[in-house]
């Protein structure tokens, strides 16, 4: 931290010149409904304020299981800190909310084999941590004749490392590797005789080139300081990722990179943020990237380097994102401002990834325009859909977040590792106020966070050339983008996201695996909507699968647009204990409005496989927008929230409605006895009168 300080203005409109509003409007977002101009500020930074095994063997008819050594990473203890906020969201807008327990400022928010025939006879339709199985042809050819897939394999099994076919060094003779099922025997299930060999993965039998991409290394790091004076700023944050993961990948230090590759951040104004980051870390890349805002941004990310380096564009390179909205909330709170640098005008990055505006102008002139308003509506159209009454919805969603507390309170990394019980979650309190209804703080998104994460991709051939330990690679396999309607007025339903279905299960598809073959996930959980909306299109039980890995973001963090970067970095932890085993991340940006899934295992791929189905989703039904004066009339509320100010007083109440002949309308109420009535019992399906300025009446 420099020592020059500059007073941090209050209701000063030139700090929000290139948004249009004032920072009091942040505070009360009725009032955002005549001045919030679409586009906003892409890169709001300023506007802080912020919240801103290895035996084998080798008999001439029966190789065994191989099994895959897991090495963990080094980790770093943390300890905590909290705060809160409501935010705004400009142009690029993502999914982020508020920091949960202590109060902050408003801020901006803007992807069978048989072995001895008679004695041990296995079948097995996927390989979970075994790596291969070699079979006897003989009893093969005699036993299951019509259901046998046999795919050959040029190699032996070493008996210092992994099955051939598996990712190990192949020797010469060859392999028989069954990739299929026995008669009577589902997808996704095994069943054995003799030995009781289990599994539920897909046995791999390729072997990646050098041009394949492959994950060497991932780091994170987590600012705990409580004193501004050795504060550190995003970029050293990442420096310190970005060693990790190099100390993860068993380097002596960052490689020689062909990119440099920044998600795109919030809590400082560098201008080219990839540069600083390459200096600091003493590279010279051709390329420095920087990404769109969005939530959906890491794993895009992802996405686009691994087709890189599969086309042979690149061949290293170093992601990495981070944030100290923590410290430069406190900064503000001390009335100072850090002489962090900044790039000189004309000296940018690349920019990657879909700029995409979300505001519809009519959202923004009915004063709806924040994520702290859009999620808590899916979320009533959830609660509606799934049958469940008011009170009964409020324990599913404190047990829920219950969970991905006990899972933060293991994490090294996350921020808040306290855990917290389901009654402490949803029970409103002066710590734990009401945001919008139904959630409270500690349902929200903690963005108030000093943390970074960084990835270090390569080719399979650089890889070896660095000299990385192959129990280190990690594959992603495949992934997709993609996005909902882009303005939430018009899609169909407040209660399902058809495009996290269509591009998660083509993900899935595109890897060669179902959902039931996924043993490691990470699902986007700004709220408890977007968790919801996933697991339901992805087809996961939240009651009884796993579906976090970092304890989430109200617990584990929620650093801006780079949550996911963290997701993976975890994620390819996992896997590497699990060899042969897939993750599936997936990643949310907007208003559950864009997507980025990615398929990962150790198993090794031939190539990664990536698709965009965005016509596919384009096709699908969309509503008309009825204007105020159109809507005027009878209605049907079909997702609501309440909007609470910072006191815990009911403020503002916003509603989506549908009209007779299917469009659907906002109606909008600020009369306390409307808002008061609103946070009792369920509205979902209850008929109301809109007037023709929008405004929303009991029926």
């Amino acid at each position: 931290m420099s020592g020059a300080v500059t007073p941090v203005p209050g209701t000063d409109a030139t700090c929000w010149s290139e948004v249009g509003f004032e920072l009091g409007e942040l505070v009360h977002p009725s009032g955002v409904a005549t001045t919030l101009e679409v586009g906003g500020e892409e890169r709001g930074d300023d506007l802080v304020g912020e919240p801103l095994a290895d035996d084998t063997g080798t008999d001439r008819q029966y190789v065994g299981i191989v099994v895959g050594t897991g090495h963990p990473c080094g980790v770093e203890a943390v300890a905590q800190r909290r705060s809160d906020a409501a935010h705004l969201v400009g142009g690029e807008l993502f999914a982020l909310t508020a920091a949960p327990e202590d109060d902050a400022e408003v801020g901006v928010a803007v992807t069978h084999g048989a072995a001895d025939a008679g004695t041990d006879l296995r079948v097995v339709d996927r390989l979970g941590r075994m790596r291969a199985l070699v079979v006897d042809l003989v009893a093969l050819q005699q036993q299951h004749r019509d259901e046998v897939l046999l795919q050959v394999v040029a190699g032996m099994v070493r008996t210092d490392r992994d099955a051939s076919g598996a990712g190990g060094h192949i020797h010469a003779g060859r392999v028989y590797v069954l990739a299929t099922r026995a008669p009577g025997v589902s997808r996704g299930t095994t069943a054995a005789y003799g030995s009781g060999v289990t599994s539920q993965q897909r046995p791999s039998a390729h072997q990646p080139d050098d041009r394949t991409a492959v994950i060497v290394g991932v780091g994170q790091f987590v600012n705990r300081s409580e004193s501004l004076d050795d504060a550190l700023e995003p970029v050293a944050l990442m420096e310190r990722a970005v060693l990790a993961a190099s100390s993860d990948a068993q380097l002596d230090g960052p490689p020689r990179a062909d990119a440099v590759r920044v998600v795109g951040q919030l809590s400082w104004r560098y201008g080219n943020v990839p540069r600083f980051l390459a200096e600091r870390l003493g590279l010279e890349p051709a390329r420095l990237d920087y990404t769109t805002m969005g939530g959906n941004s890491p794993q895009s990310l992802i996405n686009t380097t691994s087709l890189q380096i599969q086309d042979g564009e690149i061949d290293i390179a170093v992601l990495a994102g981070g944030e100290a909205t923590r410290t430069r909330q406190r900064g503000r709170a001390a009335g100072i401002e850090f002489d962090w640098p900044k790039s000189e005008p004309g000296d940018e990055p690349t920019i990657v990834g879909e700029e995409l505006v979300m505001n519809l102008d009519a959202e923004i002139e009915r004063g709806v325009g924040l994520p702290v308003q859009f999620y808590p509506m899916f979320e009533t159209a959830i609660r509606a859909a799934s049958g469940r009454s008011v009170d009964e919805h409020r324990a599913h969603l404190g047990q829920l977040y219950a969970g991905l507390s006990e899972i933060a309170a293991k994490n090294p990394f996350a921020w808040i590792r306290d855990a917290k019980t389901a009654e402490e979650i949803i029970t409103v309190s002066e710590r734990n106020r009401m945001i919008g209804l139904p959630y409270p703080k500690l349902l929200n998104s903690n963005n108030g966070v000093d943390m970074a994460a960084a990835v270090i991709m390569c080719s399979v051939g650089a890889a070896r050339r660095l000299g990385v330990p192959e129990e280190r690679w990690v594959f992603p396999h495949a992934g997709t983008d993609c996005r909902e309607h882009q303005f939430v007025s018009h899609r169909d339903t407040f209660a399902r996201t058809p495009a996290i279905e269509i591009g998660g299960k083509l993900a899935l598809e595109l890897a060669g695996v179902d959902i039931d073959d996924i043993s490691v996930i990470d699902l986007y959980s700004c709220f408890p909507a977007a968790v919801q909306l996933g697991a339901q299109s992805l087809g996961i039980d939240l009651t009884t699968r796993q579906w976090s890995r970092t304890g989430g973001m109200t617990f584990a963090g929620g650093p801006w647009n780079n949550y996911v970067m963290h997701a993976i970095a975890t994620v390819v932890d996992d896997l590497r204990e699990r060899p042969g085993e897939y993750g599936l991340v997936w990643a949310n940006g907007g208003f559950a409005t864009k997507h980025a899934f990615g398929v990962y295992s150790t198993a090794p791929t031939d190539r990664f496989r990536h698709d965009k189905p965005q016509a596919q989703i384009d096709a699908l039904p969309r509503r008309e927008l009825a204007g105020p004066s159109d809507a005027a009339g009878t209605a049907t509320v079909e997702a609501y929230t309440v909007m609470f100010d910072r006191e815990g007083a009911p403020e503002r109440a916003i509603s989506t409605c549908l009209l007779d002949d299917g469009r659907r309308a906002w109606g909008t109420s600020e009369a306390g006895d409307v808002t008061a009535a609103m946070c009792e019992g369920e509205w979902v399906g209850r008929p109301v009168v809109l007037d023709s300025d929008g405004i929303l009446h009991p029926a």
